[in-house]
């Protein structure tokens, strides 16, 4: 749990997605080339298996989650378990008084930060979403004929390859200088990737333009983990509050892919990069404008 060191919380979730991503560098080459190999079709069986196999291990996880203390016997404002200062939890009665359930989310998308992070993990995806969408798409009209689906997966492989370096690095600086110091100027070097690959008219420069979007995509995902981790201090509520995050993360994922085909097809695959580059810059200002410090990660760094 990384509740038990706070102050290393980037770095420890960095290590975990530096893992992660390991397969993320892996499966775009060996699916290309297998896939010139044998036909797309097979590779579904082949992914559903490995699925397979992934459900199996997160059923053997432990629970993490704890028994919560008896009604009447919590401090409102007593210290987190991760020793900075916890927020004010919401009462029972209260939540009962003004709707049920419903009161609990009202009251999380009340808090600033929350709306900040909610908007920032939106337009991450919509990142994503572009990189999904249209990154095929514009590297097959970049390099014509030599747009295989290997050549084509070597360009993914090497946009995941570069989070061996990103996300390590992006949660030391997270944990060093702030969650919020390290995301803003990831979140410009997704910006400035996008852009960049939208511009790109060769195999070099798309590599190149990748590389950088992989690289900002790699290095703001560990100070945002451990961002929502920090604001999320209230075990009582604490399901809904990543809930929230992950709502924002869904929604994205629903209605960039088509917005941004449709955008494409309407012009072009830069234009609609471009636009991506767009909404992510706009996410990230509206984070640095509503969102605070963790005051425990201003106090670690004192």
């Amino acid at each position: 749990r990384t509740s038990r060191a706070p102050g290393q919380r980037a770095k420890i979730m960095g290590a975990q997605s530096t893992v992660v991503n390991g397969a993320y560098a892996l499966g775009p080459a060996v699916g290309g080339y297998l896939c010139d190999l044998y036909g797309a079709r097979n590779m579904f069986f082949v992914v559903g298996a490995a699925n397979a196999v992934c459900t199996v291990g997160y059923s053997m996880l432990p629970e993490s989650m704890k028994a919560l203390p008896s009604e009447g016997t919590g401090d409102a404002n007593a210290k987190s378990s991760d020793g900075g200062e916890q927020r004010p939890s919401i009462e029972e009665k209260q939540i009962e008084e003004e709707g049920g359930v419903w009161a609990v989310y009202r009251e999380l998308l009340r808090d600033p930060d929350r709306q900040g992070l909610m908007v920032m993990n939106a337009g991450l995806f919509c990142s994503y979403s572009a990189m999904l969408t249209l990154l095929p798409l514009h590297a097959s009209d970049v390099l014509g004929e030599a747009g295989t689906a290997t050549a084509i997966g070597g360009i993914f492989a090497a946009s995941s390859m570069i989070s061996f370096v990103g996300i390590p690095l992006g949660g030391y600086l997270a944990d060093r200088f702030g969650r919020r110091s390290t995301v803003f100027p990831s979140a410009l070097l997704v910006c400035a990737g996008a852009a960049l690959t939208a511009g790109a008219s060769s195999l070099e420069t798309l590599t190149g333009a990748v590389l950088v979007w992989g690289m900002g995509n790699s290095m703001v995902g560990p100070g945002v983990t451990a961002f929502t981790a920090d604001i999320a201090r209230d075990e009582g509520t604490r399901s809904q509050a990543l809930s929230l995050s992950n709502t924002a993360m869904d929604l994205s994922l629903l209605v960039c892919p088509l917005s941004l085909g449709a955008l494409a097809q309407l012009t072009d695959c830069p234009t609609a990069l471009l636009a991506t580059s767009g909404v992510v810059g706009a996410a990230n200002m509206l984070f640095a404008l509503r969102t605070t410090e963790p005051r425990h990660q201003l106090k670690s760094d004192d």
